[in-house]
């Protein structure tokens, strides 16, 4: 038997041939907005679909009555209806084990660019400023400074043991699921309680899903309990955070600085007030696109699809 796999967006070849290894014609989206990506679906009738960062909406799931399975090519799997999916017995699954590494090295990343002023020396010294150098007192080191993690999923537990055993960082950790004072596998982390982490951070990094209950969590009063000489990273979603606030602290000086993967609208607007301050490092969602993360993601994604095709349970189901 022959299968469809409709893809919202091309995937890395790892996935590609593995699907067509095993009996599945590919076929990839080129609609440029729901309505047309409606109309592909209703015309293929397709058995999965796979989203990168398309949204897959309840009028696509309804397009086609044969699709048995949809996967997340990735960790955040928001961007899918999964409860009318469910409700029309569709499995969805998603990949947190395929970029989670390539997501942690890009948060220490941002944490170091903090650290060292990066954005700000960089501009200044490209302008011919060599004297940066010595105008700019409070660079700082990381050993020894108080990282907290809110979120110690794969990402968040990947960063921690970065962190404390790459940077000598003590670092704390937030999780509903963990009770305060427990100590990690590896002893890389202290589970904490959020109100301990805003107040001991000099480093703060968002690693956490987008939930109902975490949308439009993070606000202005947390700010106000973060040290001044805090920076606040965000690698988890832009929506966790309102980002009003956050640009109020920044301008207020509540915290020190920021480093910003994603934004609550993307792409965001070029006149985002986050673009135009020298203590904000911005990267357009990037954190998890290394070749060697795609590369994972992307055999992940097609191998849980032909388990479903095929009658076998997925690795990492959502419903």
């Amino acid at each position: 038997m022959r299968y469809k796999i409709f893809l919202l967006q091309d995937i890395a070849n790892e996935g590609d041939v593995y699907f067509k290894e095993h009996n599945c014609d590919l076929y990839i989206s080129e609609g440029k907005n729901e309505t047309e990506i409606v109309e592909e679906i209703h015309k293929i009738q397709p058995d999965a679909l796979c989203a990168r960062n398309n949204k897959i909406t309840a009028a696509m799931i309804d397009a086609a009555g044969t699709i048995k399975v949809i996967a997340k090519h990735g960790v955040g799997y928001d961007s899918i209806d999964v409860a009318h999916a469910t409700e029309k017995k569709i499995r969805v699954v998603y990949v947190p084990d395929g970029n989670f590494i390539s997501v942690a090295e890009h948060g220490m990343f941002l944490i170091m660019a903090c650290a060292k002023r990066y954005e700000e020396i960089a501009v200044q010294f490209r302008k011919g400023n060599f004297g940066v150098r010595n105008a700019i007192q409070d660079f700082t080191e990381l050993r020894g400074k108080a990282l907290g993690i809110m979120g110690c999923g794969h990402i968040g537990s990947a960063l921690a043991e970065m962190a404390a055993k790459g940077f000598g960082m003590k670092v704390l950790g937030y999780s509903r699921h963990l009770v305060p004072g427990t100590v990690s596998e590896g002893n890389t982390f202290v589970a904490a309680g959020k109100e301990e982490i805003l107040k001991q951070a000099d480093f703060l990094v968002l690693a956490m899903p987008s939930t109902p209950e975490t949308k439009y969590s993070f606000t202005y009063d947390d700010f106000k309990k973060m040290s001044r000489k805090a920076c606040f990273i965000n690698i988890a979603r832009g929506d966790i955070v309102v980002e009003a606030d956050l640009i109020r602290a920044l301008q207020e000086k509540l915290i020190r600085g920021a480093a910003i993967d994603v934004f609550d609208s993307e792409p965001p607007d070029v006149d985002n007030p986050l673009f135009k301050m020298n203590n904000v490092v911005v990267t357009p969602h990037s954190a998890g696109l290394t070749s060697d993360a795609m590369q994972r993601t992307s055999l992940s994604s097609a191998k849980q699809i032909v388990d479903v095709l095929e009658g076998r349970e997925p690795k990492w189901p959502v419903n």
